[in-house]
């Protein structure tokens, strides 16, 4: 099972009021510590080096520095190795402590005391917790990351923006690696990772922002020459693109890289996967594989943010999980994601920083938070991808095609639409279509009714149909103030695919609702889409309810669409969110007008159908009056609307009385239901005796019919008590009706 926890804060900074454009990090970021599992240590701009007991979700240690520091790297935090035999034989128990204390080291761009010549190129050091003994080092090179090794005679690689390595040992000692062993990358480096480490060398890939790669061995069994040793050295097939924005390294050495610039076109013509929103910031995190296929995680940026669970792939990327984070908060980016620790064989504890902007755009602050991602204890398989293309189609777009052509019958109709269309024949290509899909049905007989369309030609379909119908502008960007071309207009051919469920939102680029129906000003296909679509988001609700409180777009009045969206299963959390997000307090009094409306009809309803004559066998009615939505559904949107927009209608003056009637109307049926719950009981209890009653009435009827029917026979039937006539009975005073009851036996 593939599951994301629900997020635990962290902490929370301040962003300083110096402009981040220096900065190569982002204001906070998060790192494990090496060797302590219930720690993380976050970098924070301009503030200090912090270490978190993730158990109690506390600070333990702080290492400040001046304002005025900027970090080039994320923290590397570890506990150094035992030295082995070779130290305990001094006997120096004092200098082995002293070893053993944690390590923190951060590279440092600028700040206090760092000079113009050494900007980029030094470390800041700090041994144990206290931060009493701490030192900087001076570098040869600028500094991109720190890599633990674990390695008895080193224990730091320092990777530097143009590819340059320094060693470094628990003393601080520098060690170079030497220039012309290997083919540094032209380019800034995005990314580098050890992937695996021995005693005399380690394994090393580096990426640069060319898609250029290096997969070397460095060797430090000598530490006066450190050389390498170049396995593979590559350029990645980036097509027209040139520049990565982003890059990751697994623990298996597959690199997965972000490009905003444009789709990247293979060589074959084909082209990358696209992400449909893609995260601003770019930030991408590497899982550790378990097995089977690589993993990554990495934000969806709108319409809600969330975070996706994604295994990369050229040919078939496939979104695992996606875990809504729009119910921790409504606003906000993730700037930074890192793997904490590794609880189990398949639990991981995941930091991410999610940063907040002011009311002027500008950075607010950072928030810190830690969630555990599970997943399957044998690696993501067949079985976990089954089910997820539908979840898939909502972020990722891949344009590579897998060879699902049309066939002949569907591109000639295709053909013949777009015809029809194109002169303005809407009745002619409606006609074509009737004809067309009655035929299909035929054939598909009694098996299932109805033909089964194909995705791929379901898609076609819709291209057709609004591209004739729509103008350039709105097919390209989804805009909703130009005028539909009504004349070239398919309504009917829309309203059989949706009635159908052979079409879903995301068919369509912006959304088939917003970006196409809405443009069309079709709000009866709208509705029908309200109603089919399982998947519509939230926030296309909400959009759609304000179009109808405003009566743009020819849009039906609100109560109209309100009791559609009634009719639908219980709203998702996110449903709150965007009623808080997308609404003005005007705009949310609309709909409680019509919600405190028909809870007063509800009222009035159940009120009648309760004058009933007692003598009566005819029971009371207590469906929902027709035209009004459950009483069910309302109570549960109006308390959503009021979770959502509460502070801002008991000021709303308008909305005062509303809120007043709403509890006139629910207060009594809310007593009524805590009445009929404590009746349940004994109304159940009665039922039971009443039907075992009945039971044991039959059974003792068929024994004295059959009594009468052997009247003079020798052997009598046995009674309910299990003896026979006679034995108890006595001048028939048990066989006596009292009432609806019968003497059976007595008791002494």
């Amino acid at each position: 099972m593939t599951s994301i926890s629900p997020l635990s804060s962290l902490a929370t900074f301040t962003s300083p009021h110096a402009s981040s454009s220096k900065r190569p990090q982002p204001h906070v970021t998060l790192s494990p510590v090496v060797g302590a599992a219930d720690k993380a240590v976050a970098v924070v701009q301009g503030d200090g080096i912090w270490t978190y007991d993730l158990s109690t979700l506390r600070p333990i240690t702080s290492f400040t520095v001046s304002p005025s520091t900027i970090f080039s790297t994320r923290a590397l935090s570890y506990m150094p190795m035992s030295k082995g035999k070779e130290k305990q034989k001094d006997g120096d128990s004092q200098m082995n402590q002293l070893d053993r204390r944690r390590i923190t080291l951060v590279g440092v761009q600028t700040g206090e005391n760092v000079a113009k010549d050494v900007e980029g190129n030094t470390l800041r050091a700090w041994r144990g917790e206290d931060g009493s003994e701490h030192l900087k080092i001076i570098l040869s090179h600028s500094t991109h990351s720190l890599h633990h090794l674990a390695a008895p005679v080193c224990s730091v690689l320092v990777v530097g923006t143009q590819g340059e390595m320094t060693l470094l040992d628990d003393s601080f000692n520098t060690y170079s690696v030497v220039e012309g062993t290997y083919k540094r990358p032209s380019r800034h480096i995005l990314a580098a990772r050890v992937l695996s480490c021995t005693s005399r060398s380690a394994k090393v890939v580096l990426v640069d922002s060319n898609g250029h790669f290096v997969h070397m061995q460095v060797i430090y069994e000598n530490l006066d020459i450190i050389t390498t040793s170049v396995n593979s050295e590559d350029k990645l097939p980036l097509g027209d693109v040139s520049i990565l924005d982003c890059a990751d390294i697994s623990g298996e050495g597959v690199i997965t890289g972000i490009s905003k610039s444009s789709v990247p076109s293979l060589p074959d013509n084909k082209s990358y996967p696209t992400l449909i929103h893609p995260p601003s910031p770019t930030t991408i995190l590497s899982i550790p594989p378990l097995s089977g296929r690589p993993l990554i995680l990495l934000p969806s940026a709108t319409p809600q943010l969330k975070l996706l669970l994604v295994t990369p792939s050229l040919a078939l990327p496939a979104v695992v999980k996606d875990a809504d984070l729009s119910t921790f908060f409504t606003s906000g980016s993730i700037t930074s994601l890192s793997v904490i620790s590794q609880v189990s064989g398949n639990i991981f504890v995941v930091g991410m920083v999610v940063l907040h902007h002011n009311s002027e755009g500008t950075e607010g602050r950072s928030v810190l938070y830690t969630c555990e991602l599970t997943l399957p204890a044998h690696g993501v398989g067949i079985n976990t991808l089954l089910g997820s293309q539908a979840r898939t189609k909502l972020y990722i777009r891949s344009t590579v095609e897998t060879h699902q052509d049309l066939n002949g019958q569907e591109a000639s109709l295709i053909q013949s639409l777009k015809r029809a269309l194109s002169h303005g024949n809407v009745a002619d290509a409606e006609n074509l279509w009737k004809e067309w899909i009655d035929k299909e049905d035929e054939k598909a007989g009694k098996i299932s009714g109805k033909v089964n369309l194909r995705e791929v030609f379901v898609e076609k379909l819709l291209h057709v149909f609004f591209e004739a119908a729509l103008p350039d502008s709105i097919e390209s960007a989804g805009e909703m103030n130009a005028e539909a071309k009504t004349n070239r207009y398919a309504g009917e051919i829309i309203q059989s695919l949706i009635s159908r469920k052979g079409v879903n939102d995301d068919m369509w680029e912006g959304g088939l609702v917003m970006g196409a129906l809405v443009p069309s000003n079709d709000w009866d296909n709208i509705r029908r889409a309200v109603k089919y679509f399982p998947s519509l988001s939230p926030s296309v609700l909400v959009s759609l309810l304000r179009l109808c409180i405003s009566q743009t777009s020819r849009a039906p009045p609100v109560k109209t669409l309100l009791f559609d969206i009634l009719s639908l299963p219980t709203p998702s959390p996110q449903y709150k969110t965007e009623l808080r997000r997308g609404l003005n307090v005007d705009e949310a009094a609309a709909m409680l007008q019509h919600l405190v409306q028909w809870a007063e009809s509800h009222v009035e309803h159940i009120s009648e159908s309760f004058k009933w004559d007692l003598d009566s066998s005819k029971p009371p009615r207590l469906q929902s009056p027709p035209g009004i939505p459950s009483l069910d559904s309302i109570a549960i949107h109006s308390s959503v609307l009021l979770d959502a927009h509460l502070p801002s209608l008991s000021s709303h003056e308008p909305s005062q009385e509303l809120l007043e009637r709403l509890q006139g109307a629910l207060q009594p049926l809310l007593e009524l239901q805590e009445d009929l719950i404590k009746l349940r009981a004994p109304v159940e209890a009665l039922l039971t005796l009443a039907r075992r009653e009945e039971k044991w009435a039959r059974a003792r009827e068929q024994k004295r019919e059959a009594g009468a029917r052997n009247a003079f026979s020798a052997s009598r039937p046995k009674g309910p008590s299990g003896k026979r006539d006679g034995q108890t009975r006595g001048s028939g005073v048990l066989g006596e009706m009292v009432g609806k009851w019968r003497v059976e036996d007595f008791v002494f």
